[in-house]
């Protein structure tokens, strides 16, 4: 019917036009975590995440859709959103999102906003900042033995991810 509003939720079928296109709904969570943004980046970022329906995380976990930094740095971070295949993106992003959404036009294009790295061991060395699902295997069938509690704690989730095993040596 014209000119009512219903809320939907996934899994739910739409038909509309006049070709009677079919449609199914589906949920995609946006949840974002940072690394390497000053106070005022942040700020910007929890806005836009907020106004999008998003969540923002303090740390990475596996239900993180995306990370977001002004450069990249080597940070555990860094390392786990590659391992787990999600895109490393410029906060920008989220604000032209946001313009797109607002303004009913296409999403922008993920690929012009990855940052530039910014580590000089790597130096300008082409680095693929996309999300990868073939990382998610990485250390699969490797153990990684850490040799203090406090470089397991940092290191262990990584390798979790990439699917490999984190032991701590024991004291004795």
């Amino acid at each position: 019917q014209t000119g009512l509003s219903c809320t939907l939720k996934t899994g739910d079928r739409v038909t509309f036009g006049v070709f009677e296109s079919k449609f199914r709904v589906e949920y995609e969570p946006l949840v974002v975590c940072s690394s390497c943004l000053d106070v005022s980046g942040k700020t910007v970022l929890n806005q836009a995440i907020l106004q999008l329906g998003g969540l923002t995380a303090n740390n990475w976990t596996e239900e993180c859709t995306h990370l977001v930094m002004s450069a990249v740095k080597v940070t555990i971070k860094t390392i786990c959103a590659l391992i787990c295949g999600r895109p490393i993106i410029k906060p920008e992003y989220f604000s032209e999102f946001l313009k797109a959404v607002e303004s009913k036009k296409q999403p922008p294009d993920i690929e012009s906003f990855y940052p530039p790295i910014d580590e000089p061991a790597i130096g300008s060395k082409s680095v693929d900042l996309s999300g990868r699902h073939e990382r998610k295997q990485i250390f699969k069938g490797k153990t990684f033995v850490f040799l203090n509690a406090k470089q397991h704690k940092k290191l262990s989730s990584a390798v979790a991810f990439g699917g490999g095993e984190a032991r701590l040596m024991a004291e004795d």
